[in-house]
């Protein structure tokens, strides 16, 4: 009897402390989303509390009338998704964005949450949300332009693009729109579209206008033929851009600026990059340096990933 009353002592306090923890959690969490500070406390971002948690006591504020709170919401959420592991988390933070936009949100909330999700995977996006995204390129979202070139990276799929472009008589697309589509097109194969973006990125000489337009578009592309020639510009000699720093006088190789933003997309480059999208080296001729021999060996058979934006 003795033992009975023991376990039921250690069920009924393991039970309390749950309800406690959850509803200090639920305090924590209304006094950040409805509160003047952006900073997520502690309690919140700690690794023993887990995203389900999170989300399970987010609900009623996900879309909230204010959308200051809606957006401190989903910060949250998604801070929480860079802390997991597990792939389910990031799965089901992207259906929260999804049916968001499906819903019809719009303005700065609508922005920030495509914004959100090119920083995943593409297998963080299984069957269901591809489903998803494909409704929504046919249905429309706010800051739609955004949100095909993430479709783009996403579906690996000619057919929806080119059902945008046959439907524009009926459905006009604007010009951000279309160069999205034609862009989208480009990154999964299209020749023509592909021939487009080859052409248009020779127009604009090596220097600070080429590294802030064209450079971006040919990372998104991630094809071999615009890659090629970005890293054949990183085996020239010039002194044609500016730093990256305001503060630093004078020029420098386009091929560090170019090297920050190829690294990342090229399967076992020999360089990387910091959070902040440096080069994470201490001696920047000798990484140049080295590159570019790696450049010579590989540049026949190097690979780009595309599981990622």
């Amino acid at each position: 009897m003795a033992k009975l009353y023991t376990s039921i002592l250690l069920i009924t306090c393991f039970s309390f402390c749950q309800y406690a923890h959850a509803q200090t959690l639920k305090t924590v969490l209304i006094q950040y989303v409805t509160g003047d500070e952006y900073g997520i406390p502690e309690e919140l971002l700690n690794e023993t509390v887990r995203f389900g948690e999170i989300a399970n006591l987010s609900q009623p504020y996900l879309a909230d009338s204010l959308v200051g709170i809606s957006l401190k919401t989903y910060a949250l959420l998604y801070s929480k998704t860079l802390q997991t592991a597990q792939v389910d988390d990031r799965r089901a933070f992207i259906h929260l964005v999804l049916d968001a936009l499906n819903d019809g949100t719009s303005g700065g909330l609508a922005e920030q949450l495509i914004a959100y999700l090119p920083h995943f995977h593409r297998n963080d996006f299984d069957v269901s949300a591809k489903e998803k995204i494909e409704k929504l390129l046919e249905k429309g979202t706010a800051h739609f332009a955004q949100f095909v070139k993430i479709a783009g990276f996403v579906l690996e799929d000619q057919a929806p693009f080119q059902q945008l472009l046959d439907t524009s008589t009926d459905k006009p697309l604007s010009r951000s729109v279309k160069e999205s589509v034609y862009l989208a097109l480009a990154r999964n194969g299209n020749p023509s579209k592909l021939d487009v973006v080859q052409r248009s990125i020779r127009t604009l000489a090596l220097g600070d206008d080429f590294i802030y337009y064209a450079v971006p578009v040919i990372i998104y592309v991630r094809q071999k033929g615009p890659t090629d020639y970005l890293l054949n510009l990183i085996l020239q000699n010039d002194q044609a851009c500016t730093p990256a720093d305001a503060e630093t006088t004078g020029n420098i190789s386009c091929a560090y600026r170019l090297l920050e933003m190829v690294a990342p997309v090229i399967v076992d480059f020999p360089l990387e990059v910091s959070a902040s999208g440096d080069l994470a080296v201490d001696d920047y001729p000798a990484a140049l340096e080295e590159a570019r021999e790696w450049i010579k060996l590989h540049r026949d058979n190097y690979q780009l990933r595309r599981d990622l934006y």
